[in-house]
């Protein structure tokens, strides 16, 4: 059981983020923006299901599709895909071209999918974008969905690897696996090499560095029925893209009422969130880490928790999730942010009230492409999930694919 709930984790993950490796935008495992071309895997019309591709202002929508898929990524008119349920295989990864035409390229499960040099990878095996030139990396099919792929840099492959603990991880929202090792493949050798031990989370190549965290992580015991946890050594590393070689930028609090997590590196900084419960006030910060090692001054956006999403243009992209209570009743308004750094200064991003980026246990799915804002939200006055665009500061809003109206049901 415990197996077939992690499967799912792993679906899941999919959900709310943003790509590591080069090439297409994506949102969460229903959108993807490839260029001008937009992916989206649902109902555009609150009617009909399938796959489906568009321009960026929503013009020229055609279907490829009528199977219930999900979108791992996308290269060159090319579209790589989860399918469930279809024909002779329970889950197969496909390839969709620009005429809705699907080569299968592996007959099982896989969490995650990303485009590099003019090819695919999705966790085992790689092809090259229109299907063909199928290659096995890891010879273990019968735990696919266990390795997960972030990049691919100068001739190495590099995922996590979660295959030793996929069994008795205990997972708590996090959208990477958590148990995971740090691993890169050499693409002409065949060579392995772990980066970095369990507990790990990618942050990016940058300047011959490879830049990652390490937390603590939670393990199952199926044996005593209980959850402990599995302590490490816990900070921001950097190792030398040639020699591995480590150093250890900045030591995390050994306190479980300290919590900090790092996911965005950009010109030299590295951006992460603190949550700090060990006092009589709560404190919540965005953290930034040069990649020297000096750590910069914490911002602060009236003590609110944010989730960061993507830096363009030196903008930070971050989202609130704030709620009024009543005596009998609640109201949510999620809240969308335009930070500069450089200045410590925010700026409101006009979204309609009714929209909510926090409404399921994923993390909210914005990011920028095309100098425009793509975000799924739950819009209330539709009661539907829906796809959408703005421009940066709110203004010109597109209704890309609306979902089914709950409230029809």
């Amino acid at each position: 059981m415990l197996k077939k709930v992690l499967c799912l984790i792993c679906c899941l993950t999919l959900l709310g983020a943003a790509a590591l490796g080069e090439g297409a935008v994506v949102l969460s495992g229903d959108a993807i923006v490839d260029g001008n071309a937009v992916y989206y895997a649902g109902s555009i019309d609150s009617a009909q299901e399938g796959v489906y591709v568009m321009n960026a202002d929503g013009s020229g929508v055609s279907r490829l599709s009528g199977s219930l898929m999900t979108l791992l990524s996308a290269d060159s008119g090319s579209l790589l895909a989860v399918s469930y349920d279809d024909g002779a295989y329970e889950n197969a990864v496909v390839v969709l071209n620009a005429l809705g035409e699907r080569t299968v390229v592996f007959d099982g499960f896989v969490s995650r999918g990303i485009a590099a040099d003019g090819r695919f990878y999705w966790g085992v095996g790689s092809c090259a974008v229109d299907g063909s030139d199928v290659r096995t990396l890891i010879d273990d099919k019968a735990h696919s969905y266990n390795y997960y792929p972030l990049t691919v840099s100068d001739g190495w492959y590099y995922y996590l690897d979660w295959a030793e603990n996929s069994d008795s991880v205990f997972f708590e929202g996090d959208p990477y696996p958590t148990a995971a090792r740090l691993c890169r493949l050499n693409l002409k050798s065949g060579a392995v090499d772990t980066v970095s031990g369990y507990g790990t989370r990618f942050l990016g190549i940058e300047n011959d560095y490879i830049y990652y965290s390490r937390n603590n992580y939670w393990l199952y015991d199926e044996e005593d029925t209980d959850t402990y946890v599995a302590e490490i050594n816990s900070g921001v590393f950097r190792a030398d893209v040639n020699t591995l070689a480590t150093d250890q930028l900045v030591a995390f609090p050994s306190s479980d009422r300290v919590y900090i997590s790092y996911s965005l590196l950009e010109n030299g900084v590295l951006y992460g969130t603190l949550c700090d419960y060990s006092g009589d006030k709560e404190i919540n910060q965005i953290v930034r880490l040069q990649t020297d090692g000096t750590q910069l001054a914490p911002l602060s956006l009236d003590n609110q928790a944010l989730t960061l999403h993507c830096i363009e243009n030196g903008v930070l992209y971050a989202s609130v999730c704030s709620i009024d209570f009543s005596d009998d009743d609640y109201i949510q308004h999620d809240l969308l942010y335009a930070l500069n750094p450089a200045e410590a200064t925010f700026a409101l991003i006009n979204t309609p009230a009714s929209d909510l980026f926090y409404y399921s246990e994923t993390p909210p799915a914005v990011n920028v492409a095309n100098g425009r804002l793509y975000m799924l939200v739950f819009d209330n006055n539709a009661y539907a999930i829906s796809f959408k665009s703005c421009a940066l500061d709110g203004s010109n809003p597109i209704t890309l694919a609306r979902g089914y109206s709950m409230a029809d049901g």
